[in-house]
């Protein structure tokens, strides 16, 4: 189990640096254009730069740690965090489900408060505050300054 967990880590971070250099090479074929002026490829090239430069740190750790940190890792997490992948995964389904009738900001308001409960279960106060704040940031930086159109939901 040890050398397989880090043997599968080092295959995932070589599958996600080629998948960002495949990335790179179809946003040249695209206009990248400028900072100023940017072409359809620019946010593909530097998001694919950025994922490969954040990746290439994982590999070479993934590469010189020991299989008894693995060892050491699997006895702590036991099988408690697939509950988590599989809530998160349930309400990214849900958010997209409902975004178009609700509006973006109940149903982002809705997914963080899911997302800050899976990490703080106890802690409603908290959750609620941040999700609530986290949502209407969003929607500020998004609708009202980058002009995004998002649906508006029941807000019509």
């Amino acid at each position: 189990m040890k050398a397989a967990n880090k043997k599968a880590n080092i295959v995932i971070v070589l599958l996600i640096e080629l998948f960002g250099i495949l990335i790179i090479i179809e946003s040249f074929k695209l206009e990248i254009g400028t900072i100023n002026n940017p072409g359809a490829g620019f946010f593909p090239f530097f998001l694919a730069m950025a994922m490969c430069s954040l990746c290439f740190p994982v590999l070479i750790n993934s590469i010189k740690e020991s299989d008894a940190l693995y060892e050491k890792i699997a006895q702590k997490s036991g099988e408690g965090p697939f509950w988590k992948v599989v809530v998160t995964l349930g309400l990214m389904m849900v958010y997209a489900v409902f975004l178009d009738t609700l509006g973006s900001l109940i149903t982002f308001f809705l997914l963080m408060v899911g997302l800050f409960w899976i990490g703080n279960p106890h802690r409603w106060r908290f959750v609620l505050g941040m999700s609530a704040l986290v949502a209407i940031l969003a929607n500020l930086l998004f609708i009202t300054i980058l002009k995004v159109p998002f649906p508006p939901g029941i807000w019509r």
